[in-house]
């Protein structure tokens, strides 16, 4: 898969259109409030992040595959 790559660790693959990824490693990190124009496939290989999904706080974790729309 040919990767396009955008900002801040962000790329769009044109073979699959309306897929973002996203490769990243936070420590103590907040992001506020925010949505996605995308479809997000998030896939974890370290660490863990806790979330706030339709009213429901959501840990994911190592091994973890997370789908948002």
């Amino acid at each position: 898969m040919r990767r396009t790559k955008q900002e801040d660790g962000f790329w769009v693959a044109p073979e699959v259109p309306g897929l973002e990824l996203h490769q990243a490693a936070y420590t103590r990190w907040t992001f506020p409030k925010h949505s996605h124009d995308v479809f997000s496939l998030c896939a974890y290989d370290a660490g863990a992040q806790s979330m706030h999904l339709q009213g429901q706080r959501v840990l994911a974790s190592v091994g973890s595959l997370l789908a948002v729309s």
